[in-house]
């Protein structure tokens, strides 16, 4: 016979206790890896909802976000893992953050369900649960009306990025209103 990691097998109390046990590891584990971030003004919102639609045109189905102590990067890399696009929001460009480390993986066409309509959007707020390994997106509206979507996410050791020749490598960067009018509006 095998060995059972329980005492017996007629008694699911120490099962029960076992998984209760496993859970709480866990939570302790990433009890450290949450994130929350705040945005309120309209303009800011709708050029981070066009940023993540121009990630869901080059990449896959999958976003990566890794956030730090001044920053949130969200990046996004093709199948043939040719063409990779990375946004990097400050700290400065939300209305509140609270940093945490965490980089993980979320499927970006989700996200873009949440963000589809912004038009009576007032604050939308950011929250990544390292316990629960949820993304969390809540939006309000002017009339008070309150949408939150909870996305689960992979936890990611790496965050993967494009194989490219330093002498190949392409590089855009500009203030948000020309890189908005320039690129982002031709997409």
């Amino acid at each position: 016979r095998r060995a059972s990691p329980f005492p017996h097998p007629h008694f699911p109390v120490h099962v029960a206790s076992w998984c209760c046990l496993r859970e709480a590891r866990m939570r302790k584990a990433n009890e450290g890896k949450n994130f929350r971030a705040s945005i309120q003004s309209h303009v800011k919102l709708k050029h981070f909802s066009k940023a993540l639609y121009c990630a869901a045109k080059i990449g896959s189905s999958n976003l990566m976000i890794e956030t730090g102590k001044d920053s949130c990067t969200f990046s996004s890399l093709n199948h043939a893992q040719s063409a990779c696009v990375k946004m990097v929001f400050q700290k400065h460009f939300f209305r509140s953050m609270s940093p945490g480390k965490v980089k993980c993986k979320v499927n970006l066409k989700l996200v873009l369900l949440a963000l589809r309509s912004l038009n009576s959007v007032k604050e939308c707020i950011l929250k990544i649960d390292g316990a629960k390994n949820e993304f969390k997106i809540k939006l309000t509206g002017y009339s008070g009306i309150t949408k939150e979507f909870r996305i689960s996410f992979e936890e990611q050791d790496e965050i993967p990025q494009a194989e490219v020749p330093k002498k190949q490598m392409s590089m855009i960067s500009s203030r948000s209103r020309i890189f908005q009018s320039k690129v982002l509006d031709n997409f």
